[in-house]
């Protein structure tokens, strides 16, 4: 130890040069100091199209966020005009590190890949480092009509980095001439129009490019540049074409498929769906001996609905075994003495209803599982009187329709290489099929709403009320099947959405259009249309059919069941207003013993039938549902615009 200097004097010395060390020693980069110093990108035009890019990227690692290299984004997937689907080629040939081969691998993302730089097993030390990456990409080119060009995206804005210095090199076959080149560059956020760059033409017919501002986190630097028509070759119609199917090729296996089904349903419905060919249909006084009007109905639409049933009830009133009676819009049905007629099996099942009650059905859904199981068994009366004996519904062949469709959905999913898209398709296909069927009724059933509105009946609350409650619903249906097919157009291309919502279509056509009658059924629909003619024709024409004697309260009476299940119970009201305010009017005071209610008003004659029938047919379906078990509710240029691009970052 030399002369002078104590050991605590020199552990002081030793302790104070350890702190300078520390505090003047030089301190990890901050996140912020992670920065891109240069980006440069050298791009090579092919005469066929395609191109080869080398991107050199030089950034500092602070051990933060880059830690063992960088990653970059590459979209793959974009939408043409149209909305359909346009994917371009990507294929990285190679990369390195600091002139040193690097390890790369490419991952799928959402609308590309992700190509990540570098070793899971090994952290980069801090400091500067430079990276190649090597790809070759095709489809990039615009090819208008003057010209043709390449709009590209330098950097992308997917960087969480600043970019000091960004370039581009642009090289097309025979270099920019002097005639016909244009050249632009954009920088700043997606859609800036700002151009802190210059862009220029170089000696050896390279166009260049660079910025002349640093870039912030999240901006871009996008080149336009274009040369004249013939240096690449354009794609043919023909090869444009390819290129729109393979990229939609789910929609167009789904439209293959919707031929398939149309082709299949169209056969089977000329085998089994094509209609007796009718009679000579002639005014007919009488509905078809034995028929009631339920059958009637449902031989008329070819299958069951709540106007069947209203129909049936009518006719017990009218025969005298039921009352109707409406208080403050809840409809009662109440047995009543002294009945006439024979009854109709699914009448007697009605009448058998309301008697095992004892003081009547009110029509509310406090007593919606006797209202349900009446519709069920009343329905389940008519199609074994009916189906098969005067129409058959083919329904083997819908099955089989249904099924082909769930297989060409089927197919079609399984085109998309996401999985979440494949069950979006599967799913949309199916819900939009079934909620189609399911809107189309609640549309009837809201237009029958308003004709009640219309011609009165009922209390004005319940009348109204009922009419926008069943036309806010059926519009929220409305809205979720049109928000559906929006949905997978904007998930898929408004083809596929186009396809999916077609399906549903053409099934819901052929539900019907492959119900047939047969030859017994068609002689009888024969009648009921004669019958029908008789019912709707004007009061002047009428005069020919009756004579004044015979146009009477009971004969209005007698028929406004068929009129309701023939669907002109207007007419037939309207051709017996005058008498039935006559009636009303004249010494006997003239109202329907089998009803009491609003729906009735001596002035307004012609409303009755409709207001009863849509009001009644309302009650009716609102009271076979539980409660709860329905709802109640030049300048197209900017930075980012081009091609490549998408951005990066470190891992």
């Amino acid at each position: 130890m030399s002369a002078g200097k104590t050991p605590r004097a020199s552990l002081r010395l030793l302790c104070f040069s350890a702190a300078s060390l520390f505090l003047f020693a030089p301190l990890p980069a901050r996140g912020a100091d992670e920065v891109i110093r240069s980006f440069h990108s050298d791009i090579e035009v092919r005469s066929d199209g395609t191109m080869a890019v080398v991107e050199t990227i030089r950034a500092v690692s602070a051990g933060r966020e880059i830690q063992r290299g960088i990653y970059r984004d590459f979209p793959t997937r974009y939408r043409d005009l149209y909305g359909n689907r346009y994917r371009v080629g990507f294929a990285v040939r190679g990369a390195s590190r600091d002139g040193a081969p690097e390890q790369y691998r490419v991952e799928p993302r959402g609308n590309g890949y992700r190509v990540y730089l570098g070793r899971k097993d090994l952290f980069l030390a801090p400091g500067e480092h430079t990276w190649t990456l090597d790809y070759v990409t095709d489809r990039q080119l615009g090819f208008f009509e003057a010209h043709d060009e390449l709009y590209w995206n330098v950097t992308g804005t997917g960087w969480g980095f600043p970019v000091e210095r960004a370039s581009a090199a642009v090289r097309i076959p025979g270099g920019f001439p002097d005639e016909g080149t244009r050249l632009a560059c954009y920088t700043g956020p997606h859609g800036s129009r700002e151009q802190a760059c210059a862009a220029f033409v170089g000696p050896d017919g390279t166009a260049r490019f660079r910025t002349t501002r640093a870039l912030a986190p999240h901006e871009c630097f996008t080149v336009v540049a274009g040369w004249p028509k013939g240096v690449v070759r354009e794609p043919t119609r023909e090869e444009r074409a390819a290129w729109v199917m393979r990229d939609n090729r789910a929609a167009f296996a789904g439209l293959a498929g919707l031929a398939l089904v149309l082709a299949y349903y169209l056969a089977a419905w000329a085998f089994v769906g094509i209609d007796p060919s009718r009679g000579t249909i002639i005014p007919l006084y009488e509905p078809p001996r034995g028929f009631s009007p339920a059958q009637a109905r449902y031989l008329w639409r070819m299958g069951f609905d709540q106007k069947a049933f209203s129909a049936a009830v009518i006719n017990l009133a009218v025969k005298g075994h039921l009352k109707i009676v409406e208080d403050s819009g809840v409809y009662t049905l109440s047995a009543a003495r002294g009945g006439k007629g024979e009854l109709a099996p699914e009448e007697k099942r009605i009448e058998a209803a309301v008697l095992t009650a004892g003081t009547g059905i009110a029509l509310e859904q406090d007593n919606h599982e006797i209202v349900r199981r009446t519709l069920r068994d009343v329905q389940a009366d008519l199609k074994r009187q009916c189906e098969r004996v005067y129409f058959v519904t083919n329904a083997g062949y819908l099955a089989a329709g249904a099924v082909l469709s769930a297989l060409g959905l089927l197919v079609a999913a399984l085109q998309e290489e996401r999985g979440e898209m494949r069950a979006a398709i599967l799913f949309m296909g199916v819900w939009l099929t079934a909620w189609t069927f399911g809107t189309a009724m609640l549309l009837s059933r809201a237009a029958a709403a308003w004709r009640t509105v219309r011609y009165g009946g009922g209390g004005v609350v319940a009348r109204w009320s009922g009419a926008i409650g069943g036309s806010l619903i059926a519009g929220l249906f409305l809205a979720a099947e049109m928000a559906g097919i929006v949905f997978i157009c904007g998930a898929t291309s408004p083809l596929m959405g186009f396809v999916v919502a077609a399906y549903g279509g053409v099934n819901l056509l052929f539900h019907r259009l492959l119900k047939a009658p047969t030859r017994a059924g068609r002689r009888i629909l024969d009648a009921l249309e004669g019958f029908r003619m008789f019912l709707s024709v004007a009061e002047k024409d009428r005069l020919n059919f009756l004579a004044p004697a015979s146009r009477t309260p009971e004969l209005f009476e007698r028929f406004l069941p068929y009129a309701l299940a023939l669907d002109v119970e207007q007419q037939w009201s309207e051709a017996f207003s005058e008498v039935l305010k006559g009636a009303a009017e004249g010494g006997e005071g003239y109202c329907p013993a089998w009803y009491a209610g609003d729906a009735w008003n001596a002035q307004r004659a012609a409303a009755f039938a409709p207001a009863l029938g849509g009001a009644l047919g309302g009650a009716i379906s609102s009271s076979s549902q539980a409660p709860g078990s329905s709802s109640g509710f030049g300048g197209g240029g900017g930075s980012g615009g081009g091609g490549g691009g998408g951005g990066g970052g470190g891992w």
